[in-house]
């Protein structure tokens, strides 16, 4: 997701990075892990999927390819240049332009069997409502698959930076840490009966610095040879959960 604004610190557009790159032919192994989910959860021929966070299209090209037998594929962003450029770049899929931090943003799009949704949950202080909403999206029976840095100890962190090489000086976010017990309890307060599995995402290969401090790369440590790193010195340890919607509670409603 893109262009997140909030009212103590920014996400810069990543317009300039996203469009100026092109992953649709080496998608991420990130995206390989979530799908073998999606293989596992045993979804029909015929099913629909939602990519929230879609960016330029890139795990939708993925997706396509690898569930070819999917009935629908939708792409949803909130920068109205990635959404052009999805339109632009993937056939067969819609894609959408939607801020998933306005409560009931999705209400009138329909429910799918697989909510897709990567990198996300960090660009908000409070993933409250973003969580409401990707459930929302869920069919009776369907599966949400997010992936997100988790903190498996009972800590929460709010990430506030700037680019000292930046003559604009503001202060960004997006890198923002959430407890494995915080999800949890945000989950259970939806209105859901939900069956969650956690998966731990850890890099297969090195991945070479760049020039832009704030893309990850990987460093080996003691107990990882390919640990994650960014640019404010932070471990980036990304899980997934899979969260199998078993039944409604009373129906489609808001949680908030």
């Amino acid at each position: 997701m893109t262009g997140i604004i909030d009212k103590v610190g920014s996400l810069k557009a990543q317009d300039p990075i996203y469009l100026g790159e092109d992953r649709h032919e080496a998608p991420k192994e990130l995206f390989k892990t979530m799908a073998s989910i999606i293989d596992a959860a045993g979804h029909r021929p015929g099913s629909s999927l939602i990519d929230v966070g879609c960016a330029t299209g890139e795990a939708i090209t993925y997706l396509i390819r690898r569930f070819p037998d999917f009935g629908s594929f939708c792409g949803v962003d909130i920068s109205p240049a990635m959404i052009s450029r999805a339109t632009e770049r993937v056939s067969g899929a819609s894609f959408v332009t939607a801020d998933i931090a306005l409560p009931s943003a999705f209400s009138d799009m329909g429910q799918f069997d697989v909510v897709w949704c990567s990198g996300v949950l960090s660009c908000f202080d409070d993933p409250t409502v973003p969580l409401s909403n990707l459930f929302g999206l869920a069919k009776p029976g369907g599966s949400v698959i997010v992936a997100a840095m988790i903190n498996e100890h009972p800590v929460d962190a709010v990430i506030r930076y700037r680019r000292t090489d930046s003559e604009d000086g503001i202060w960004e976010t997006g890198w923002n840490l959430f407890s494995r017990g915080t999800i949890e309890r945000l989950l259970s307060q939806l209105p859901y009966r939900l069956s969650l599995v956690w998966t731990k995402f850890d890099m297969p290969f090195s991945i070479p610095k760049t020039a832009d401090p704030m893309r990850t790369w990987t460093i080996a440590t003691e107990n990882n040879p390919f640990q994650t790193v960014n640019g404010i010195s932070q471990l980036v340890n990304p899980w997934i959960v899979h969260a199998r919607v078993d039944a409604l509670a009373g129906g489609r409603q808001s949680a908030i």
